[in-house]
């Protein structure tokens, strides 16, 4: 047994006042999403989320490609098959690829993720929920992951790479290692024997959650890409999501809350060995 404190998320004092009236479910924002968040309305989603046999089998195959080098846990593995069933639902979260797991929040999206996955398949028996962990592999914003402090002291990574952060080798991680001994094995394994830091990140976090199940995607992948590509043309040439984000950031303003994104009017990346433009 063990005693806790509860604090309300408006006294931590850290938080917008668009997201404590999101998850007080205020009426003013009632316009801006289809449900609101709670348990109960994840069946009305459900009902809303329909994707083809094809699709769910370029998916899964992609993943089989992306874990062929790993040492698959069989939880992992029965929930990649689990992705061909059509009452096969996912709970995603996302993240950059930060050094040595970065801010402790990586590490909670995931718990929540998890733990809201499993709390779905009790409350809807008759569907599956596979957590996922999509990386943020195409990221080009080196400088916020490529460190970490412990002890007190600042510990970076120095690289002349370039381009999309997931593509970077990590064999120049080695004197990180031999300036901290104490780091743990699972780390200089996943960061000194993969052949880049998307593939180290997929081992490292395999390692940590592998055992609950969680699913780490890469979407550096031409075939997930192809999915979409009507979405990325109109977005090119139409530039479709500028325009609907750009009014959804006037309603909200209007609404009396801060912007949340400056989108552009291209939001797509040419991407390349070392280019990212």
């Amino acid at each position: 047994m063990y005693d806790h404190t509860t604090i309300n998320f408006k006294d931590v004092n850290q938080f917008s006042k668009l997201f404590l009236d999101y998850i007080n479910s205020e009426a003013t924002l009632d316009n801006f999403y289809s449900h609101k968040p709670t348990l109960s309305n994840f069946e009305k989603v459900i009902t809303q989320r329909k994707f083809s046999i094809a699709n769910r089998t370029i998916l899964s195959q992609t993943l089989t490609t992306q874990y062929a080098s790993e040492n698959i846990p069989n939880e992992v593995s029965a929930n990649i098959k689990l992705l061909d069933d059509e009452n096969t639902f996912t709970v995603t979260t996302g993240h950059q690829l930060c050094l040595f797991t970065g801010p402790l929040y990586f590490i909670f999206k995931i718990i929540t993720t998890i733990n809201l996955a499993q709390k779905l398949k009790s409350n809807y028996p008759a569907y599956n929920f596979v957590p996922v962990y999509w990386m943020a592999s195409e990221d080009h914003d080196f400088e916020e992951i490529n460190h970490f402090y412990l002890f007190n002291k600042k510990h970076e990574w120095k690289t002349e790479q370039k381009g999309a952060v997931g593509r970077f080798k990590t064999n120049e991680l080695a004197a990180i290692f031999n300036d901290i001994p104490e780091l743990a094995n699972l780390f200089e394994k996943a960061y000194l024997e993969a052949a880049n830091l998307a593939e180290a990140t997929r081992k490292i976090v395999n390692i940590l959650f592998g055992n609950k199940g969680l699913v780490v995607i890469d979407g550096d992948s031409k075939e997930l890409k192809s999915l979409f590509k009507s979405h990325i043309v109109s977005d090119i040439f139409e530039n479709a999501a500028y325009d609907k984000v750009s009014l959804q950031t006037k309603l909200l303003e209007k609404a009396g809350y801060a912007s949340q994104i400056n989108a552009r009017a291209i939001n797509f990346f040419y991407l390349d060995n070392g280019l990212r433009e």
